[in-house]
């Protein structure tokens, strides 16, 4: 079965996630299919060595991180903590 038809079955289940606008409460309680849709956007094979961040509009927190940005940053999301990080 290709990723799309089963990511598809997986969105039958999840019908709350074939709207325009998703609420946060639901991305938070579904972190493994947020991840397999992101894998559309996000190349999972750089999931250790890109610096990913997924927000929804005009939010802060990001909805979606790569491994690697929760290693550098971890649940901060500040711009002064990035900048630390490069420049030690």
């Amino acid at each position: 079965m290709l990723l799309a038809q089963q990511v598809v079955g997986l969105l039958k289940d999840h019908e709350e996630f074939c709207v325009s606008s998703v609420n946060s409460q639901q991305l938070k309680q579904n972190p493994e299919l947020v991840k397999l849709l992101m894998s559309f956007l996000v190349n999972p094979m750089f999931e250790d060595t890109e610096l990913s961040a997924v927000c929804q509009p005009f939010a802060v927190e990001p909805f979606y991180a790569s491994s690697y940005y929760n290693a550098l940053l971890g649940d901060s999301n500040s711009s002064m903590e990035l900048e630390k990080c490069f420049y030690q």
